[in-house]
């Protein structure tokens, strides 16, 4: 009798907690199809910690119902906890999407929008395909019609590439943005050098055609490289009209120059870095916080450290320093020069090396491990970038990857770690590194045994 009596209180709350997180979750997700899809399958996933709150809580949920006046049941809303750990594992599941699911499949997911049986994209699903999750409060979210009026240009720019002026994005254009958002601008230089055969620098679209195909090529590219026969087949970048028209007219008959192509290329990095920028909650002076800016510089970094990285961004002390769009793109653009930073680094290093007497040779013998101070690496900074950093944010830099509080971080770990932002992480192999296991151990042993 006892089992029974719970039994059906058991089913009536969850029928309860189903339908009211289904509808929640509907609108978290706006409106898009496999996002909404899994947070139904969160909900049942859900209703097994429900299942366990009533076993564990017989003063809260094993209570009877709560009725009305009239002897009617009323409705019991989910608890904030639990539409926060449903974000979270909806959040922590689109992260993984991300970064190890095949292209397709990503485009798949997130894509809300399907017109003739096939799938496409809005410009805020693309942006929702890059920017990783951060789990934040209600209360510092963004005002999201603020939000979209901040970064309207951004929207306006990245449908100014879709296919047929309907602000979608096809798979094939999907897949060009990403080749966009890759391409290393030196690449530009040398794209005009080998591609201008009549030498008026300028290229024609045949030849942009050619250069974005040269650099989709999986060997180049970790993120084609899980593209199979038929996936390939479905990227056509001759088909995306909306970029040749912008660049080369209507009628494809313009010539693109080299300075428009670099020009385009910084404008369509600095509306995605606005758009990541203001999903942060935002002052009365458009400015986030420090915390959210050390989030964006580790959310692109391998899970496991990332989430070592923010338990410690999450015990670092409230500051009321703020940071502007400028400063954010700053510290972007430092990310992206590391390479430069490192070489000024060893030249310091060298100099005070032989400033200082040779106590042994191993002294200056090279190691794995580029320990710095905070005076080096801003030294190094401006000597490698000319950028301006301030103090405060190399103090979030220091909070984050001195690990043993010396006062010194490893440059090493720190630029591999922050290095995967440079691409949005596009560039990393897209598994879990057992099929690299594998071939590492095949080529260990052929060379061990029949070398």
């Amino acid at each position: 009798m006892v089992f029974r009596s719970f039994g059906s209180r058991v089913a009536s709350q969850l029928h309860r907690y189903g339908t009211t997180a289904g509808q929640a979750g509907a609108t978290d997700n706006a409106g898009r199809s496999r996002r909404g899809a899994f947070a139904a399958a969160g909900v049942t996933t859900a209703a097994l910690v429900i299942v366990a709150r009533l076993a564990v809580s017989p003063a809260g949920f094993l209570a009877e119902p709560v009725t009305d006046a009239s002897g009617n049941e009323v409705a019991v809303q989910v608890s904030s906890s639990l539409e926060h750990w449903k974000r979270r594992r909806i959040g922590h599941y689109e992260n993984r999407i991300r970064a190890y699911s095949h292209p397709f499949k990503v485009f798949q997911y997130f894509a809300s929008t399907s017109k003739g049986g096939t799938d496409y994209m809005t410009a805020d699903d693309f942006i929702a395909s890059l920017l990783p999750f951060r789990d934040v409060p209600d209360h510092e979210r963004p005002d999201p019609a603020y939000r979209r009026l901040k970064t309207s240009s951004a929207a306006q720019f990245l449908k100014l590439a879709d296919l047929d002026g309907d602000g979608l994005i096809s798979f094939s254009e999907y897949m060009l943005f990403l080749t966009l958002l890759q391409i290393p601008d030196h690449h530009i230089d040398m794209a005009f050098s080998a591609l201008d055969t009549d030498n008026n620098g300028h290229l024609s679209q045949s030849e942009l055609l050619q250069f974005l195909h040269a650099e989709s090529q999986p060997t180049r590219r970790p993120l084609f490289a899980r593209l199979g026969r038929q996936e390939q087949a479905k990227i056509t970048f001759a088909s995306c009209h909306g970029l040749p028209r912008l660049l080369f007219g209507a009628r494809g008959d313009h010539q693109l120059s080299r300075d428009v192509f670099r020009g385009f290329l910084q404008r369509l990095r600095h509306e995605v870095l606005k758009l990541e920028f203001f999903q942060y909650a935002i002052d009365e002076t458009d400015r986030i916080g420090v915390k959210d800016m050390a989030y964006a510089l580790v959310s692109y970094a391998d899970w496991r450290k990332a989430e070592e990285l923010q338990k410690r961004i999450a015990r670092m002390p409230e500051s009321t320093e703020r940071v502007s769009l400028d400063q954010f793109r700053t510290m972007d653009t430092l990310i992206k020069h590391l390479d430069e930073v490192e070489l000024a680094l060893h030249v310091i290093k060298s100099w005070s090396a032989a400033a200082a007497p040779a106590i042994n040779s191993s002294a200056t013998a090279p190691s794995a491990i580029l320990e710095v101070t905070k005076g080096e690496l801003k030294k190094a900074i401006h000597a490698g970038t000319s950028l301006k950093v301030p103090d405060v944010h190399l103090d979030i830099l220091f909070t984050l990857f001195d690990e043993n509080g010396n006062g010194k971080i490893d440059f090493r770990t720190f630029s591999e770690t922050l290095k995967p932002r440079i691409h949005k992480g596009l560039d990393t192999p897209r598994d879990f590194g057992f099929v690299r296991f594998l071939q590492h151990l095949r080529d260990c042993t052929l060379q061990q045994f029949f070398s």
